[in-house]
Parts: structure tokens; C-alpha cells; sequence
């Protein structure tokens, strides 16, 4: 009977023992790569999130329940230090050890006491993951920083008050997550923070953990510390054996807002050592009624209209940065007079219902006060452009009363959900009479002065050439002479003065195709610019069109007729 051989000397064998040892080794590699993927997620998801399940029946304190954002019941708990009327509400986040009962016995000792108007109430919760009493599930970055987030609302709305983030060790990137994001923040404490988990990972694995640091959960503290506005003090343990303390001054450098870095030599959980050192920082800047710079002053306001700078002036006194635009450049130098030379106001010359708000979109503006042309067509497009700029969160109008066309905007943005909250502000915003013209008896109205609102959750815009008039020429244009005028209508409607048809995206971008009404149904191209202003036609009936929206037809005639300002009177 014949020997068995060895499975590679068989003539039937897998392709692997047929590859060269160098390619062999290399399988062997990719194959101890995939299979340690598993192993090392569990192994860092379980010393990132070792969880904690002390219970404290905390007496001084209450527990509850509040829904989260999807609905999903959370249970959380406040402790009340001080008198209860004028309490300054705290979100506190622990480390990764720490659940909420520890966050709340452990935390507290930051905080002033000493005087009687000294008061915290301070809110926690647990990291969600079963290994963190009172929470189940998994534990995830995302899921923490939505229910974190979930937290901040319900303080802040419960007490009608900004709230002060306090996270410490993994708990400051909770805090330093809700910090870049809401202006609910009154302002932020941050204990030996780290720039993100996986920079302490290559740190105590000396580089080692490079090739599966994918896999761990990021938790970059220091990119979001890049976006605070609210005052932000960072707490440094120089005897720190958790978190080497160079990336606790990282994180402080990162940060553009108002500061204070206090370094102690401490180790990493030593709360209470920072007590005496903080305590007139965070009287300062994190009471209620202290002397933190506001929300406001940390925000950039456009103000669209500016005519002779009253309002810009009062704007740059309660905002960070002001961008003031105006069409009339004299309006310009008028305001630029009238507001003293503030530093804090850039002044732009451009038609806001034409530009687009190129320049808006390439900064970071928070708010809008709108209080140009007071057509509707004018204030609708304002607004689209104003939520085309996606940092822009509050929007302000000016005039609600006194013009139809202002209110019909503002209303249908309401009802479409793309402003939400809106207020009444300015005279009568009670209800009480008021006129909104001093000399004319018949302007008494009880309508505001004004409205703010928030942005809404609206999924998608209308394309922005939609509802614009626009002015058909013959292509190439030899003369000046228009041949029609069109306008394309949400509904898909093209209605022109010589045709009428239906048009619909031939791509996701700037060209459409129309279909004509009638029993030809004719049907031609159109290619817009990329600022959806202008476009090319045809060929219909044998000829090319140029079309042109007619706000940017008339801007050169505008912009002569402005030049005769040497003239006692201006032609147009």
C-alpha cells in the first residue's frame, strides 16, 4: 500500500502551495491582520469604555428621566448646591470610569459655594453601554454625543438659561463636542483633556496601535475645541499619568475663543486640587450674571441693508464681527461715520438679492438681519440665499409691519419649516398699538416691528433660479433689444411672454430640458451659468437665446446712473 504524501506534494492542492514563500508570508500577514481586527476592537473598546456600576442613592439629589432625540426614555439626575432661584445649570460628563453617580458625587467640588448667590444645579448621565450604571446597549462615540446633546437641550430649555459644559478626561470631548456646536453654552471647563483617543493610543503603545487605529473610536477633542465661541477654562494636572500633559496645552492652543489655561501638579483624577485655583475664573466667566462675554458676542451677524448705519451701530456693540452690505455705497460711507470707526464691522458694497452671497458663504456667519428691499420677491430671496449659507442659525427681520411683502416671506417660510421659533420683537411685539410712522395716523398697526426665527430642518431649496424673472435675448447679442421674458415656476412650469411649456433637470446641475405646450410639444435645452443667473437656449424655431436674470440687467444701469453723483440729481 502506497504512502501517504504530504498535502502540497499531492497533485491536487490548494493554490497557496503553489505561491512563492515571499508571497506565502505575505498571505500569512494579511491573514493575522484581518483576523486581530476583532480582537483588538473588543480589547480598546473595552479599556476605552471600562464602564463603572457603583450606585448612589444620591439623597441630596433627584433622579429622572427625559426623552432623547429619537424619543428613546434617558435617565439622568441633578444635584441642586445653593438656593434654587438664581442656580447656574451644569451638564457634567466623567471620565471613562465614571458613570453619572460618580460624575455627580465627584464633580461638584470645582464649583464656588462660598457666598450666598453662589448656586449650581448640575445635570449628568451615564456613557450609554450596559458596562455604565443605569444605561444598556453598546457603547459608541456617536451614540454618546447624542444623548449628551439631548442633555444640553433639555437643561437649557427646562431652565431657560445657558448652561455650563463640564466634561473631565474622556467627559471633556463630550463637552468639548456639545461646545462646537450648540450657543446654549454659557461657557466650557475641560479636565485634562486629550487631542483625540487615538493620539493617547499611539501614545502608551509607543506607535504600536497605528495599523488598527481605524477601528477605535475617534473622539477628536481638539478639532472641536477649534469651533468654541463660549469662554472656555482647560485644567492642566502636570503629574498627569492618563494623559501626557502636552496634549492638554494642544487643546487649550486650539482654542479661538476667550481662555484660561491653570496648571497644577496634580494627577489626572485630582478634581478637587483645582478648586482654590478656579473658583474666581469660573465666577467669572460661568455664573449667571457673571461677567462671560454673551452668546452674542461670540457670534458674526450679516446685516443685509444698512442705509445709514444705526442699526450696524447697535449690532457691533452686542456682536463679535459685523458684515454690513449695502447696494448704495454712499449708504456705506454714511454708516462707516455713524458707527465710529468700530473694528468689528466690514463693510460690503453688492446687491443681495443678485450676488448670491459668494462672500457670505466663504465666512462663518451665525445670524442674518434682513432690511433691504421689503418687496417679497426681494425678502424670498434673501432668505433662500440666507440658507444657502449653512452656518446661519437666527434670522432677523426688520419692517414686518409696515410691509405685506416682508410678513408673506417670513410666513411662507414658516409654513414650509424653514424658519421655526419665530418671535415677535421691536414695538408691539405684545400686541399693544403702536405706528410705525409717526406722522401718518393710519399706519397704527398691533403687527411687531420686527420677528426672529430660527433655521428649521428644511430638507432641500428650490433651485435658485426658480421664481426669477429673466430677460430672453436673441444669441449672439447684437442689440439690446429683448425678445421675451420667462420665468421658471416651482411647479415646473417655464412660463414666458411668447411660449409656455414644463421643465425638468436633464442632471443633477445646470442644464434642463423644456418641453413646449401644444400639439408640436417642441422641446429644446437649457444651460445655465453656475450661478444659475444667466442661461443659454435653443435652438428654438432656428434661433439661440441668451437669457439673463433681470436683477443683474439692471445692475450696470444702477451702477451709472450712481456714478452722476457729482450731478445736483441722478437720471434714473
Amino acid at each position: 500500500m502506497e504512502a501517504a504524501r504530504p498535502y502540497c506534494a499531492q497533485q491536487t492542492k490548494c493554490c497557496c502551495c503553489q505561491l512563492p514563500r515571499y508571497a506565502k508570508i505575505g498571505v500569512c500577514c494579511v491573514s493575522v491582520y484581518l483576523g486581530l481586527i476583532p480582537v483588538v476592537y473588543l480589547i480598546g473598546h473595552f479599556l476605552i469604555y471600562p464602564g463603572s456600576d457603583w450606585v448612589s442613592q444620591l439623597s441630596t439629589c433627584e433622579k429622572f428621566t427625559f426623552a432623547g432625540t429619537t424619543g428613546q426614555p434617558i435617565r439622568a439626575a441633578h444635584c441642586l448646591y445653593g438656593p434654587a432661584k438664581n442656580a447656574t445649570p451644569v451638564v457634567a460628563f466623567g471620565g471613562n470610569g465614571m458613570n453619572m453617580y460618580d460624575s455627580l458625587e465627584s464633580m461638584d467640588s470645582i464649583f464656588p459655594t462660598m457666598k450666598l448667590d453662589e448656586s449650581w444645579d448640575i445635570y449628568s448621565i451615564s456613557l450609554p453601554g450596559g458596562q455604565y450604571a443605569p444605561s444598556h446597549g453598546w457603547t459608541t462615540e456617536g451614540r454618546a454625543e447624542q444623548e449628551a446633546e439631548a442633555l444640553l437641550d433639555y437643561v437649557h430649555n427646562v431652565t431657560g438659561k445657558q448652561v455650563v459644559v463640564y466634561g473631565w478626561s474622556l467627559g471633556s470631548s463630550v463637552a468639548a463636542a456639545l461646545a462646537a456646536k450648540s450657543d446654549a453654552v454659557q461657557c466650557v471647563l475641560l479636565g485634562n483633556p486629550f487631542t483625540s483617543i487615538r493620539d493617547v493610543a499611539l501614545s502608551w503603545t509607543r506607535n504600536l496601535a497605528w495599523p488598527y487605529l481605524y477601528v477605535l473610536d475617534e473622539w477628536p477633542t481638539a478639532r472641536r475645541a477649534k469651533q468654541f465661541r463660549a469662554p472656555a477654562i482647560v485644567f492642566s494636572s502636570t503629574q498627569d499619568q492618563v494623559v501626557p500633559q502636552e496634549m492638554h496645552r494642544k487643546v487649550y492652543e486650539a482654542i479661538p475663543s476667550q481662555k484660561k489655561l491653570l496648571e497644577l501638579p496634580l494627577e489626572h483624577m485630582d478634581i478637587s486640587g483645582f478648586a482654590d485655583a478656579a473658583r474666581d475664573d469660573i465666577r467669572k466667566w460661568c455664573m449667571a450674571g457673571g461677567e462671560s462675554l454673551s452668546a452674542s458676542r461670540q457670534l458674526t451677524v450679516a446685516e443685509v441693508g444698512v442705509f445709514h448705519g444705526h442699526t450696524t451701530a447697535v449690532l457691533a456693540a452686542v456682536f463679535h464681527q459685523v458684515i454690513a452690505v449695502d447696494v448704495e455705497e454712499s449708504y456705506l460711507r454714511i454708516a462707516s461715520q455713524h458707527t465710529n470707526g468700530s473694528r468689528n464691522i466690514v463693510f460690503v458694497a453688492g446687491d443681495s438679492g443678485v450676488d448670491r452671497w459668494h462672500a457670505f458663504r466663504s465666512n462663518h456667519i451665525d445670524a442674518v438681519l434682513i432690511d433691504a428691499d421689503h418687496r417679497y420677491e426681494s425678502v424670498r430671496t434673501d432668505v433662500e440665499n440666507a440658507l444657502r449659507v449653512k452656518t446661519v442659525k437666527y434670522f432677523a427681520f426688520h419692517d414686518y409691519a409696515a410691509f405685506p411683502g416682508v410678513r408673506r416671506a417670513i410666513e411662507e417660510f414658516e409654513e414650509r419649516g424653514a424658519l421655526v421659533k419665530c418671535q415677535a420683537i421691536g414695538s408691539g411685539w405684545d400686541g399693544s398699538t403702536w405706528f410705525y410712522n409717526d406722522r401718518d395716523p393710519s399706519t397704527q398697526t398691533n403687527l411687531s416691528e420686527g420677528r426672529l426665527c430660527r433655521r428649521g430642518k428644511l430638507s432641500s431649496l428650490a433651485p435658485s433660479f426658480v421664481n426669477k424673472a429673466f430677460y430672453i435675448f436673441t444669441h449672439p447679442i447684437d442689440d439690446l433689444q429683448r425678445k421675451m421674458d420667462c420665468q421658471f415656476l416651482a411647479t415646473g412650469r417655464m412660463i414666458c411672454s411668447a411660449l409656455q411649456g414644463v421643465w425638468s433637470f436633464l442632471d443633477a446641475g445646470r442644464r434642463l430640458q423644456v418641453k413646449l405646450d401644444g400639439p408640436s410639444q417642441e422641446d429644446f435645452p437649457i444651460f445655465f451659468n453656475k450661478d444659475h443667473t444667466a442661461f443659454i437656449m435653443g435652438p428654438y424655431l432656428g434661433e439661440t437665446y441668451f437669457g439673463l436674470q433681470e436683477g443683474l440687467a439692471f445692475m450696470a444701469l444702477h451702477q451709472a446712473n450712481r456714478l452722476f453723483k457729482d450731478a445736483k440729481r441722478q437720471p434714473l
